[in-house]
């Protein structure tokens, strides 16, 4: 039961003024909480750990019961230490980079929960963004006059009109197969609708219906005290669609649950059959309760909304952070239950997705989806990487955005899809010819900055370490531009508070919107 918000100020005032003793307190239990509070009295649990410790240890049989399994290991260290010494070598093996941005931010989750900063971002959400939006004057308005605070993710930059007909040219891939099957504006759009999943329903309603002018078909909150799923505080997503298309987003992470230890990344992972191995917070936040629907699953109400709309429509998955990793396990247990119906899938686009599962979930879902899935990582973003090791791999199909233009064999992946489109633009229309103009106009001949795995990816890897190992240095370069991009100062506070962590500083939703407007 919630804490009145009486209750949960007097608690934090305590809390501050008592930090010696809780600092002390909490320093102490501080290697047990990097194992994220994942109790071994659950056997789902208990067999995640073992699978987990099976990993690091080849002389653990992976099918052998957890607790004879348990009994073979050395007793000179406890279990929970070795998994803490295991994800920080896996992060190291990543990069010192990730390692130390993983230590920073959770010591900074831990130092939040212990004064009940957590509980306090949660209670006063409404009044802390309503606060912001007479500070800075930034809010939606909608056509009916009707005044809304903006998420904090998105008061930076409220942005959510698409530069295009939406309700009329998308999927646009069908106009300009030349640039199929990552079309540009595709893309876009997609990006826009993970963004917009953060707001309201208010401000979704009036976006999708009066702005994109398509038909808003299903919007859902599972709130985080409902919510079984664990790692997935709340669940929310939102159905549109016009004559060819239905568009289904799903929203990441509250900004207001990044103080909690709920934010903080589990390895629990369960293997599915025709699926492989799949993280499990993602996979039971699908196969929790369905809201106002007891008796269903919320996997079986995205299936219905899929099937209502006619075998005519594609069908287009997109979200930002964690709804990206829904997105993926939707899709993924939608080819393994409903060949049939996955075959309807148009594209699937995530944007700052953590990985998801293991090699075979990865092989299994790059074969069903190749062509159609596409996985977009902004600069150093630290999500994108996480969790790191214990048996994740990330997909294909990889979309890295990078913070300067880099000229490859084509200038850029985007040239090189509209180089071909100069060859159509007589039999493709005005539409090609003036893409065509568009890319004779880009500067100096770079283009925008979105790199694709499959146009070099020694290219793509080089850019990702570079963006990694001078994260700190380009985050810097990012704040000194702000103003020249003319950003809002809220972004410009958002980047000066981030700049000892670059890789959440890159996992904003507007800096993805951004690069690929700015890549039409």
């Amino acid at each position: 039961m919630a804490l009145p918000k009486l209750q949960i100020l007097l608690l934090v005032v305590l809390r501050i003024l008592a930090w010696p003793l809780l600092l002390a307190y909490e320093l102490g239990r501080l290697p047990q909480k990097l194992v994220y509070d994942e109790p071994p009295a659950t056997s789902e649990t208990a067999a995640a750990l073992h699978w987990s410790l099976a990993a690091d240890h080849p002389c653990l049989d992976p099918h052998q019961p957890a607790g004879e399994a348990m009994d073979t290991l050395d007793a000179g260290m406890p279990p929970f230490m070795k998994i803490v010494a295991r994800r920080f070598l896996e992060c190291a093996k990543v990069s010192w980079m990730l390692t130390y941005q993983s230590a920073l931010y959770v010591l900074s989750v831990e130092l939040c929960s212990m004064l009940g900063l957590d509980l306090f971002f949660q209670a006063f959400k409404p009044d802390i963004e309503w606060l912001c939006s007479k500070l800075t004057g930034v809010h939606y308005t909608t056509t009916k006059g009707e005044s809304i605070p903006l998420s904090l993710l998105n008061i930076v930059d409220p942005t959510f009109d698409a530069p295009y007909p939406a309700h009329q040219g998308f999927p646009f891939a069908k106009r300009h197969p030349e640039l199929a099957p990552d079309n540009p504006r595709d893309a876009h759009f997609m990006c826009l609708a993970s963004k917009l999943a953060y707001e309201d329903m208010r401000v979704i309603t009036d976006v999708v219906q009066n702005r994109w002018r398509m038909q808003l078909h299903q919007y859902a909150h599972v709130p985080a005290h409902l919510n079984k799923a664990g790692y997935v505080p709340d669940l929310v997503w939102f159905a549109c669609s016009n004559e060819s298309a239905l568009v289904l987003a799903f929203r990441g992470a509250d900004p207001f649950n990044q103080f909690s230890r709920n934010s903080e990344i589990p390895i629990a992972m369960s293997e599915v059959s025709g699926m492989g191995g799949v993280h499990d917070g993602f996979l039971r936040g699908l196969f929790q309760t369905a809201p106002h629907h007891p008796k269903q699953f919320i996997y079986g109400r995205l299936v219905e909304l899929l099937q209502s709309q006619g075998a005519g429509k594609k069908l287009y998955i997109t979200g930002h952070s964690l709804g990206g990793a829904l997105a993926c396990v939707f899709a993924q247990t939608l080819q393994a239950r409903s060949p049939e119906t996955a075959q309807r899938i148009g594209g699937i686009f995530t944007f700052a997705a953590p990985l998801i599962g293991d090699a075979e979930y990865c092989r299994i879902y790059n074969r069903a989806y190749a062509g159609r899935s596409f996985r977009y990582v902004c600069g150093a973003d630290m999500v994108a990487k996480l969790p790191a090791g214990f048996g994740y791999v990330h997909t294909d199909s990889e979309r890295l955005i990078t913070t300067f233009p880099v000229a490859s064999r084509c200038s850029t992946a985007a040239q090189c899809r509209v180089d071909s489109s100069k060859a159509s633009a007589a039999k493709n229309g005005s539409d090609a010819v003036e893409m065509s103009a568009r890319a004779d106009s880009l500067p100096g001949g770079c283009g925008p900055r979105v790199l694709r795995q499959e146009d070099g990816p020694e290219l793509l890897e080089a850019m990702r370490r570079r963006e990694d190992r001078l994260g700190i240095v380009l985050g810097m370069c990012k704040l000194a531009l702000s103003p020249f991009r003319q950003e809002n100062k809220l972004r410009w506070l958002g980047r000066l508070c981030a700049l000892p962590l670059p890789g959440l500083s890159d996992h904003m939703p507007c800096d993805y919107e951004r690069a690929l407007r700015e890549a039409l």
